[in-house]
């Protein structure tokens, strides 16, 4: 919670107004009606009384706001502030007994011109000059607490903006632009509040500039920390939205290899054969308001990578900036994940997490399209419902309707094979959202029942396996370039290329089957392989994938099949991947366990747990044959970030349709 310093801030310019208008009125030579700020002489009184009211109703506010506090204790700028607020206000008592004196109050004929002038008619110069010193003081104490305070409040923003920040991550929430106004306002604040912080030095004068840019500070710190509050109230929302492993899918694909996929955007990669449908793909983002574009392909042929590809470009941004004109861009995306947890295989995760995405870029669209539950995150009042598929689906026609705020969305939405729900169901549903400032791009395999709702018109479909030949020819080429045999082999031998090529043929289009022979490649590289031998070994490939894993599996050595089956058939049985140090107890039941344990049962320290991780990395990478792979899950602490999931889907698939797991024993259901 911030502790708010604007309280202390409007209390302390009340002060200075005060103290800035006596100082004037007791500068000899001041003629009255020349005060500024158009006040005459025979307003003096009145304005005298009004600003002496006005902080003493300040006065009242300040205290009930601080008795409020999380623990009722006061800074020492709020201390400094308890002392000068009656200070201020005895001296400004003895203004007004003056002003009375000198018939200010009642409209009296005045022979004198000035203040000063008059008040030495009624006072002795000595009365006189101790007000004078009073004033100036106090004036001082003024501008010294009013930096004081600003610099705590600067401290206190500050850390309320690392929470903030950490929230954040939390949530995997980009920063707002809020928080990003909030941040550069407090430091600039913060370095301006340093130059004015006097210490213990009474300083000479304090110049009518100086006190303008503490005022100012006062006002933009006023303003920031409005702003921050704004931030918490939006992150408190935003948790509603929010659910556990909301990014990991996206954060799991990988990224499209250099100089692949560039023809999407019109490069020369486009004018081949193989890139037919890429031009209609670049007009739908161009235009075409209200329809869905789906991209297609065989079983691990790239479809999300590809989708990865285009939300992570800049020119995709462009280009739907076209179809948007002068309305605002909002892009969401969502990636459906089969092997994943509940809400990131079902229509509830898909439309909670891309009004999540939509929202925490854009929070005024959900201030306007979820109103009462904003309301009551504005009331402090909690709600923290479970939001309903009617809910959600409410939220989204509510942004189809608004004009409030001209927006034009555009959706990324991969996997719809991987939704564990309805398909059909699934379709109509995302039909319902596509609507004249709406658009989605999906992606799917090419099963019948996507077939039927998004095969045609022809200009709003893109087989990936028909556009990718190119894509996959640069990446073996590129990968193979790496291996350092590959040099010297292709200076004398002049086949490279058709080897090169070769590949690239035998994959049609299956992406993943490109990359499993690269692996390959580059072992058999390592051994020094000729070209005749690098030819014969891809020949005898399977060029089907099912049938690739099969003999991959086969050529493992039978000492580590009983161990192996046990490894894969922990990461089918298991509801979502799990931390790598689940694994390692696949190992008791093996003959030679005499290192296994070395040290009982003995919690392992962090380090020792960092190089189990990779000890077990290791072994999936040499026993697993590169199927099973150890990657490191999102926003988990520790060594649990560490997670095991099978390569490819197809992987998954593989084992879930053969029974070459079967029999395996030594998996309790307690590990899964």
């Amino acid at each position: 919670m911030i502790l708010d310093p604007v309280p202390s801030l409007r209390l302390c310019e009340n002060i200075l107004h005060l103290l800035d208008l006596s100082c004037r009125l007791l500068t000899p030579g001041r003629d009255l009606d020349l005060l500024g700020e158009d006040i005459n002489l025979n307003e003096v009184y009145d304005t005298l009384l009004r600003l002496s009211g006005g902080l003493a109703s300040r006065l009242t506010m300040y205290w009930s706001t601080n008795l409020l506090s999380i623990d009722g204790s006061l800074s020492y700028g709020d201390l400094e502030l308890q002392n000068l607020a009656p200070c201020c206000q005895g001296l400004c008592a003895q203004l007004l007994v003056a002003a009375r004196q000198l018939g200010l109050h009642d409209g009296s004929s005045r022979p004198f011109r000035s203040f000063h002038e008059g008040l030495q008619a009624v006072w002795t110069k000595r009365q006189i000059e101790a007000l004078e010193e009073g004033l100036l003081a106090c004036r001082w104490h003024a501008m010294r607490v009013l930096t004081i305070i600003l610099r705590d409040g600067q401290s206190s923003v500050s850390h309320e903006i690392r929470s903030l920040k950490n929230q954040n991550r939390q949530i995997d929430m980009s920063p707002t632009r809020w928080l990003t106004c909030v941040i550069y306002t407090i430091s600039d604040i913060k370095h301006k509040a340093n130059e004015f912080y006097f210490g213990d030095e009474i300083p000479g004068v304090i110049c009518g500039h100086n006190r303008e840019q503490i005022h100012s500070m006062a006002r933009r710190m006023a303003h920031a920390v409005q702003k921050a509050s704004k931030v918490a109230f939006v992150q408190r929302f935003l948790k509603t939205l929010h659910f556990r492993k909301i990014r990991d899918r996206h954060a799991r694909i990988a990224r499209a290899h250099e100089k692949t996929f560039t023809w999407v955007f019109g490069t020369k990669a486009n004018e081949t054969a193989h890139t037919s449908h890429s031009p209609t793909l670049l007009n739908w983002l161009r235009g075409q308001n209200g329809s869905i574009y789906w991209v297609a392909g065989k079983p691990a042929s790239g479809k999300s990578t590809f989708m990865k590809y285009l939300l992570a470009r800049p020119q995709t941004q462009e280009n739907l900036k076209l179809w948007a004109g002068n309305a605002k861009l909002v892009i969401a995306s969502h990636f459906f994940w089969g092997a994943g947890t509940d809400m990131q295989k079902s229509k509830q995760g898909l439309l909670q997490s891309l009004l999540y995405s939509m929202f925490s870029h854009s929070p005024d669209l959900f201030i306007m399209a979820c109103q009462r539950r904003w309301k009551a995150t504005m009331l402090d009042e909690q709600d923290d419902s479970i939001w309903s598929v009617e809910d959600l689906l409410e939220a989204f026609k509510t942004l189809t309707s608004q004009t409030e705020f001209p927006t034009k969305f555009c959706l990324f939405i991969d996997g719809l094979d991987e939704c564990t729900e309805d398909h059909s169901e699934l379709i109509k549903l995302l039909n319902s959202l596509v609507q004249s400032n709406f658009k989605i791009c999906l992606s799917s395999r090419r099963w019948k029942v996507f077939e039927d709702a998004y095969g045609e018109p022809e200009d709003r479909r893109l087989y990936l396996e028909q556009n990718n030949r190119e894509d996959i020819h640069s990446y073996v080429q590129s990968e193979l370039e790496q291996h350092p045999a590959w040099g010297p082999l292709v200076e004398i031998n002049p086949r490279t290329s058709g080897i090169v090529a070769e590949i690239t043929d035998r994959s049609q289009g299956v992406f993943l089957w490109a990359v499993l022979v690269v692996r390959y490649f580059h072992e058999w590289l390592t051994h020094g392989d000729t070209m005749f031998f690098l030819e014969q070994k891809l020949r005898n490939f399977p060029v089907d994938l099912e049938l690739l894993f099969k003999s991959m599996l086969e050529s493992l050595h039978p000492m580590y099949t009983s161990y192996v089956k046990r490894i894969f058939k922990l990461a089918l049985t298991a509801p979502e991947p799990l931390p790598v140090m689940a694994y390692a107890s696949l190992e008791r039941g093996l003959k030679d366990e005499s290192n296994v344990h070395p040290q009982g049962n003995k919690p392992l320290s962090y380090r020792d747990q960092l190089l189990r991780i990779g000890q077990l990395d290791r072994q999936l990478q040499h026993m697993g044959k590169g199927l099973l792979e150890v990657y490191r899950q999102h926003n988990e602490q520790d060594a649990l970030r560490y997670r095991v999931d099978f390569l490819h889907r197809t992987v998954r698939d593989f084992f879930s349709r053969n029974e070459i797991l079967q029999g395996t024993d030594g998996v309790s259901q307690s590990m899964v």
